[in-house]
């Protein structure tokens, strides 16, 4: 997203300043507090949060982009909240952004 930049784990196959695109799953994504070392971190504000009982979609912006998480309730996000978006780097899959095939690290 934008120009947000990710420390790739040590022993990766990946060049320095390759451009890569990033996906992950929304249930892997954790909110603020994110306790992993290696993990993608970016600043985000919520605009929608969907409850589901013991869980909770929540709609995001980054950089104008949108991301959802699906996490806890017990999180108690609200609209208009800034929060940290964290994905842990065992959880992130990356593409070439010319061929979208996957790109392994390992």
């Amino acid at each position: 997203v934008g120009s947000a930049r990710w420390q790739v784990p040590p022993g990766a196959r990946l060049e320095r300043g390759r451009e890569v695109l990033v996906g992950f799953r929304p249930e892997h994504v954790e909110l603020s507090g994110g306790n992993q070392r290696d993990a993608l971190r970016l600043p985000a504000r919520v605009d929608v949060v969907e409850y589901l009982g013991n869980e909770e979609l929540v709609h995001m912006q980054v950089d104008g982009a949108e991301f959802v998480a699906l996490i806890s309730s017990e999180k108690n996000v609200r609209p208009g909240a800034s929060a940290d978006l964290v994905v842990p780097s065992e959880k992130l899959h990356l593409f070439d952004p010319e061929t979208e095939r996957r790109v392994d690290v390992a």
